[in-house]
């Protein structure tokens, strides 16, 4: 039985707790830590990224627009996370959406 029972964590690398994760704000690690649970929740064996909208960031994490994007900056210029647009594609009819997402990717430890 797990020790806590019915509750659920965040898996993460270890490198939070040196200094190599000291060099980002306090925004970014939170949204980070987001952008890790849902790789986490959304990404498969054949396929390692995830899209999400910044309107579901802000959802998600409960800071701001305009302070999502400067986290995810921030993030993108320290090369702990990458982000390229996509279309979403609907896996039943195999339709392509007519706008783009951003799809993320985690790059573990801030290494390309």
């Amino acid at each position: 039985m797990a020790k806590y029972k019915e509750r659920y964590f965040l898996q993460v690398d270890r490198g939070v707790f040196n200094s190599d994760y000291k060099c980002l704000t306090p925004t970014a690690c939170k949204v980070y830590f987001m952008l890790c649970e849902l790789e986490h929740r959304y990404c498969t064996d054949d396929k390692d990224y995830f899209f999400r909208t910044n309107e579901d960031l802000v959802e998600d994490t409960g800071l701001s627009l305009a302070t999502v994007k400067k986290a995810k900056k921030e993030l993108v210029e320290k090369k702990y996370v990458k982000t390229f647009p996509i279309h979403f594609q609907a896996v039943a009819t195999k339709t392509r959406s007519k706008k783009k997402v951003t799809a993320y990717r985690i790059l573990k430890r801030g290494s390309v």
